[in-house]
């Protein structure tokens, strides 16, 4: 018998409320093997969102089809599509610059729209690892 699972987390968007984004996501994805992958990706997306784009509020959907976790972080922050600036190189030192090569390593596909005032980016992670993360 399949399940799913449907959780909304809405937050006003302060780092302050990081450990209860935590505990939301350890909660709604706690049957993923990637857990921790989840948490890292979820993370920089609000972090981001919060210091670089001034959101004021932020909403974290997640969707467990018993296949496929599909996460939705929507945010009120400045228009910023990720998917149009390539990731820098992994391995490089340097300060800062590893969230988007982060986010493409460990999700299996990234999607993202601006709908009125809100970026919405979309993030699957599957049950199993895809190829595209080698």
């Amino acid at each position: 018998m399949n399940t799913t699972l449907t959780a909304t987390f809405y937050f006003p968007a302060d780092t302050q409320h990081l450990s209860k984004l935590g505990a939301f996501l350890q909660f709604a994805c706690s049957q993923h093997p990637q857990l921790i992958v989840i948490e890292l990706a979820v993370t920089e997306v609000v972090v981001n969102a919060i210091q670089h784009g001034n959101a004021h509020e932020c909403t974290v959907i997640i969707h467990d089809d018993g296949t496929t976790y599909t996460i939705i972080v929507k945010d009120d922050g400045l228009a910023y599509n990720p998917l149009t600036t390539a990731p820098l190189p992994m391995g490089e030192l340097r300060v800062g610059g590893y969230g988007l090569g982060i986010l493409h390593k460990v999700s299996d596909s990234l999607d993202y729209t601006h709908t009125g005032h809100h970026n919405q980016l979309k993030l699957t992670f599957m049950y199993t690892r895809g190829d595209n993360r080698d």
